[in-house]
């Protein structure tokens, strides 16, 4: 676990919007969301460029019919039906925004698809 808080903590850049997310609130969501990132193969590193893009308004994105945003309203951290639902939809938030990286850079998506990012 230390070593998963190390690698988060260097991966981010410590702006006050990054820094709110990691709230009393969703704190762990975004711990467990880092896990599931590095778990996919992704570099430890992207996943502060994943949290800009969150910040800048992909927290808007709707999956499935709602949003971070609107997940984010519920104040409730211990029901284990909204906390999955955060971290699923945070994780579908991260294959979202390699999709768009994808679409916009033909380099990035060839080496995404060789598996190289």
């Amino acid at each position: 676990m230390n070593n998963l808080l190390t690698r988060l903590t260097a991966s981010v850049e410590p702006t006050a919007e990054i820094r709110a997310l990691f709230n009393s609130k969703n704190g762990y969501i975004f711990v467990a969301a880092f896990k599931a990132f590095t778990d996919m193969g992704r570099k430890g590193a992207e996943f502060g460029h994943f949290l800009k893009w969150l910040v800048s308004g992909g927290s808007k994105t709707v999956i499935n019919g709602k949003s971070w945003d609107m997940l984010d309203m519920s104040h409730s951290t211990r029901d284990s039906g909204v906390v999955h639902g955060k971290l699923n939809h945070m994780v579908a938030l991260i294959g979202q925004e390699r999709k768009r990286k994808m679409a916009r850079n033909p380099v990035c998506k060839l080496a995404c698809l060789c598996g190289l990012v």
